[in-house]
């Protein structure tokens, strides 16, 4: 099986599924620190240092031209719902809490069987759980056209 690790960090997502037996496909991650980590850790990894943002259509066919993708997993920032991050901040001022649709527009591309993603207790009820029936609805409409 094959995996894609968007949002990877310094490879947390990675080592797991490594260690279960997956092959990776390729990393992303914007962060220079973080990319340098997850290089030390996984030298053989495909790894992108790009905005998730600026990932296009194009590029991803690139990176998986003939394989087929079994599992996208990551973790977009959690800083903007976290109770440590979102000291007198608002949702909409931080343009981090949006990266979840990143995710969900990427998973649209590569269509994988299944995808994991993982983020802090505090997005449940962030916003009134507004949050967490936004990203819900979104993955139930993303469900549908993977079929």
């Amino acid at each position: 099986m094959t995996y894609v690790d968007l949002f990877c960090g310094a490879g947390g997502f990675s080592l797991g599924f490594d260690r279960a037996g997956l092959k990776n496909i390729f990393s992303l991650d914007r962060e220079s620190n973080f990319c340098e980590t997850y290089k030390a850790n996984f030298p053989h990894h495909n790894l992108i240092q790009k905005d998730i943002r600026e990932l296009s259509r194009e590029n991803i066919i690139k990176l998986i031209p003939t394989q087929k993708v079994d599992v996208v997993i990551g973790g977009p920032p959690c800083q903007g719902f976290s109770m440590a991050g979102n000291i007198g901040r608002r949702f909409i001022e931080d343009e981090r809490n949006q990266l979840f649709r990143e995710f969900a527009r990427i998973i649209s591309i590569i269509k994988p069987k299944y995808f994991i993603m993982e983020n802090v207790a505090r997005l449940f009820t962030h916003n009134k759980g507004q949050t967490q029936r936004e990203i819900i609805e979104l993955f139930n409409n993303l469900e549908s056209s993977l079929k």
